[in-house]
């Protein structure tokens, strides 16, 4: 029998439960899942039993005048009491008669004798009897389990400081009798699972777990608590309830306080009452990526891998998965009830599907009913879209930025277009920065008008249709999406430079825009003294100036030497006055082709307000 001058643990353990009901993933065989403090101690300060109904955890006490207790397995807090016998052994729930099994533990009860406790349909004590005796006598026994997958009925019973445990059947008839599994100590509780015989040990904080038919290792796991280092198992319980969808299996401590720890165990592997496992269903889907945001996976949308799906119970128990490399995702082995299946939606993106969600708060809500399996609890998802550009000073009007083209700020760019996804219109402007760049982002499927508003003064140039339409798809980032303007001008000037020496090349150019008008005129003249080349414009396109006045470009059409039509490009800058020596003249017919420039020699170049 148990030393009961064992010292007591430390009076500061708060004697309630401390149950970790939180969001929790599915961890492995072994790993600690809960813990309960219950609420009132035996009088002894021993007691081994403990049992699951589907609801209640009980608890029994050794030499005790209360010696059976019904409490709640998530806070520990005893709802009922029972004197049976002043001193209960271990204990065991059998759902197919709706009783406990009950074996002796001191007070008045028999050695050797196992007790039938009837419970009413609300798990109350109606009634107690004597049901056999195993004629081996004990004063104490640590473990009793009861089976119903076989019949009769069994009872596998494990008394104190021993390593035999022994089968009868619901009627007190011997089965059979076997050495337990442990490799030390003495066994301990029994629990039955189906075709699995679960074994505790006395002070090794070791379960065994066998078939139980050939006694063939299944899988064992350890009970050490870090939290706990007086723990060690004793009576055992399936609860394929209280946390699920994780299985655990219960183990409580002899002594006072009155606790017990919850193990996880393999999905499957053990039912309550002696019952074979419930059947257990599954619920999946995909998580994908909704590329035209219509809520639908339609052909060529891929799956979103390492996406976090939540799972949460009807009590409040979630557990996680994360989304495989396809985007599907499985919770399996879940007991019947009812489900709220979820996403975590990760940031810059928003949910299509099972309904739209800017935050990720549309959900499933899944029964499972026999095992069953739900399938296509699919979540859409789309990333919010973007669209960039610059707005650049095109000073040639070729409808490029070229390398010299610096940007605009303080522009408005806007953006037109129609929400698909909700059906909302969409309308923002937004300025250029300082180095003429905008940027719409946070936008969802649709197509979007990107246009600029005109200022007093300038030609556009770029886009040539003026503005620019682009179609927004799930994390699209449509860059490139600039507006090219020059600022009206008016040049005039004439003079000579360089450009090996005399003779020299010489010009006459006039540049303007009569009125408010946006057809340009003027005429540009330039001879080459050395190439023998006389160039006469005869179109003007564009006359394009800084707003500082300091360059301009003249842009049009002109014959060489009397025959044919070049685009030219005139550049200049008016530096200062006079102009000789400071100000520039460059001219260029890219398809001639020509070129040359230089500072002036002798003349002037004027740029106008």
């Amino acid at each position: 029998m148990k030393n009961l001058g064992r010292a007591i643990m430390e009076a500061g353990l708060v004697l309630v439960a401390v149950l970790a009901l939180s969001t929790m993933s599915q961890a492995a065989t072994g790993d600690l899942v809960g813990n309960v403090t219950f609420s009132q101690n035996c009088t002894s300060g021993l007691g081994t039993g403990v049992t699951f109904d589907g609801a209640n955890l009980w608890y029994s006490c050794y030499s005790s005048p209360t010696d059976l207790y019904r409490a709640d397995p998530t806070t520990g807090t005893v709802s009922a009491s029972y004197t049976i016998e002043g001193g209960l052994g271990s204990i065991a729930y059998d759902a197919t008669r709706n009783v406990i099994w009950a074996a002796n533990g001191g007070g008045s009860s028999i050695p050797g004798e196992v007790y039938m406790i009837q419970l009413d349909a609300g798990k109350n004590v109606i009634s107690t009897t004597p049901k056999f005796n195993t004629g081996v006598s004990a004063g104490l026994i640590d473990g009793i389990g009861f089976d119903s997958t076989v019949t009769p009925n069994q009872i596998y019973w494990s008394p104190d400081g021993s390593t035999t445990i022994y089968v009868f059947d619901v009627n007190g008839n011997p089965v059979r009798s076997f050495h337990w599994t442990g490799t030390s100590c003495y066994n301990s509780g029994v629990a039955m699972g189906g075709n699995l015989l679960f074994q505790g040990s006395d002070g090794c904080s070791h379960v065994w777990v066998v078939d139980k038919n050939t006694l063939a290792p299944a899988f064992n796991f350890s009970t050490q608590v870090a939290g706990d280092p007086n723990f060690r198992d004793e009576g055992l319980s399936c609860d394929p309830n209280t946390f699920a969808p994780v299985d655990v299996m219960w183990s409580k401590e002899a002594y006072t306080p009155a606790r017990a720890h919850a193990f996880e165990i393999p999905k499957g592997t053990c039912g309550f009452g002696g019952q074979q496992a419930a059947p257990k269903g599954n619920i999946s889907g995909i998580k994908f990526n909704d590329l035209n945001g219509n809520g639908t996976q339609d052909a060529g949308e891929p799956g979103l891998a390492n996406w976090t799906i939540t799972l949460t119970n009807d009590t409040g128990v979630t557990i996680t998965q994360t989304t495989a490399p396809d985007g599907s995702y499985n919770f399996t082995n879940l007991t019947d009830g009812n489900y709220t299946v979820g996403e975590v939606l990760q940031p810059g993106w928003i949910q299509t599907a099972p309904a739209v969600s800017m935050t990720g708060s549309a959900t499933y809500t899944v029964n499972i009913s026999g095992g069953n399996g739900v399938v296509g609890k699919d979540f859409g998802n789309f990333q919010l879209g973007s669209v960039s550009g610059t707005k650049f000073e095109d000073l040639n009007a070729n409808g490029v930025r070229d390398p010299n083209e610096s940007g605009l700020a303080g522009w408005n760019i806007t953006i037109n277009g129609t929400d698909s996804i909700t059906g909302t219109a969409v309308s923002q402007t937004t300025t250029t920065d300082a180095n003429g760049n905008y940027n719409f982002t946070g936008l969802t499927a649709g197509t979007y008008t990107i246009s600029e508003t005109m200022q007093n003064g300038w030609v556009q140039t770029a886009p040539t249709t003026g503005t620019y339409t682009v179609t927004i798809t799930s994390g699209a980032a449509i860059t490139g999406q600039d507006f090219g303007n020059f600022h009206k001008g008016k040049i005039t000037g004439g003079g000579w430079i360089n450009i090996t020496g005399d003779p020299k090349a010489t010009f006459g150019i006039v540049g303007q825009y009569p009125d408010s008008s946006n057809t340009a005129q003027g005429n540009v003249e330039y001879q080459d003294h050395i190439a023998k080349l006389n160039i006469k414009s005869i179109q003007i396109n564009t006359v394009a100036t800084t707003l500082d006045k300091k360059k301009g470009v003249i842009t049009g059409l002109a014959q060489v030497n009397g025959a044919g039509s070049y685009p030219f490009v005139v550049y200049v800058e008016d530096n200062a006055e006079p102009g000789k020596g400071t100000d520039v003249f460059k001219i260029s017919l890219p398809t001639y082709p020509y070129s040359n420039g230089a500072i002036l020699s002798s003349g002037n170049i004027q740029i106008h307000s």
